[in-house]
């Protein structure tokens, strides 16, 4: 993922593409160094669900983007990153309703 930004960042200004898939990959960084604050510091499950969900839909839009542009190099860096997110989002969800979240008041009622 790293590899692929520094080439996004170093392309030309000119470059398709270039300026919405920055934007994509600098709204996702705030959730990637979040994600343990609020899953594990704020004991939130159903805030976890968000950030990943969030992760998820951005990088899916990166990597369409990527294509779209004719990036092929950014899309790959990204592949791995994409699978763990398309595992890492269901398990989320399943954790947001099966566990109780101090921080929003949910109780599955177990």
């Amino acid at each position: 993922m790293l590899w692929g930004n520094l080439r996004l960042l170093n392309s030309p200004e000119s470059t398709r593409g270039r300026r919405p898939l920055l934007l994509l990959q600098g709204a996702s960084w705030p959730l990637y160094s979040t994600f343990s604050y609020v899953y594990f510091r704020k004991k939130s499950p159903i805030l976890a669900l968000v950030w990943t969900g969030a992760y998820w839909l951005l990088t899916v839009a990166s990597v369409a983007l990527s294509l779209k542009s004719g990036r092929r190099d950014v899309a790959l860096s990204l592949g791995t990153l994409l699978a763990w997110l398309t595992l890492a989002t269901p398990v989320a969800a399943y954790g947001a309703a099966r566990n109780p979240d101090p921080l929003l008041g949910y109780d599955p009622g177990y």
